[in-house]
């Protein structure tokens, strides 16, 4: 993953499909949450502006299976790296829940951004 977000980055583009392929290889392979956290924080902190569609890749990435503590995962990681994560939890939550479909999880996406709102740095209700 760093290897294609430091090539992205001198080509000045994120390629979502390099992104996603990545990401399924990783989960596929069963890498642990704090790896995939790790992945996915990398590549929406260096494109801020790619943050959903990555959160959506990866939790994409594990399919049908996908739990409820990875699609908390996905979002904390991707909120975590932006410049304004409590601004950033709205648009990653929605894009995820989006790509979860009908999934049974993805009802819980609502109270993840919330608990994860609460965790942000820069959350006003914490001023």
């Amino acid at each position: 993953m760093a290897d294609i977000v430091q090539a992205e980055l001198k080509a000045g583009a994120l390629d979502m499909k390099a992104v996603s392929g990545v990401l399924n290889d990783a989960a596929k392979a069963g890498v642990s949450d704090h790896v995939m956290g790790a992945m996915v924080s990398m590549a929406a902190g260096a494109f801020p502006s790619n943050a959903p569609a990555v959160a959506s890749a990866a939790v994409r990435s594990y399919g049908p299976g996908v739990k409820e503590e990875q699609v908390r995962n996905v979002i904390a990681s991707a909120v975590s790296s932006q410049p304004h994560p409590y601004a950033s939890v709205a648009p990653i939550s929605e894009a995820v829940e989006k790509a979860l479909g009908n999934s049974p999880v993805a009802g819980t996406v609502p109270s993840i951004a919330v608990a994860v709102a609460a965790q942000t740095p820069d959350n006003p209700s914490q001023g």
